[in-house]
């Protein structure tokens, strides 16, 4: 498992490393206070995303704006 927070790595310098594992598939699951999701990243692409109500790009547009935060990356 790879952790880490938003301070060392951003979230989309993240995603685009996880993008160039064509082969692989990956669970990252975000966390900032206390809000949490995920983003599922499957062979190269990011194929969805959840939080609270919200799914795919709205998920993912809510986690971009996170300025703090932690993740945590499984295959």
């Amino acid at each position: 498992m790879l952790e880490g927070n938003f301070r060392d790595v951003s979230l989309p310098g993240l995603l685009q490393f996880l993008a160039t594992e064509i082969n692989k598939s990956y669970r990252v699951k975000v966390t900032s206070n206390n809000h949490a999701g995920e983003i599922f990243v499957c062979k190269g692409a990011v194929t969805a995303s959840s939080y609270g109500l919200l799914e795919g790009e709205d998920a993912l547009c809510e986690f971009l704006s996170w300025k703090d935060g932690s993740f945590g990356v499984e295959l």
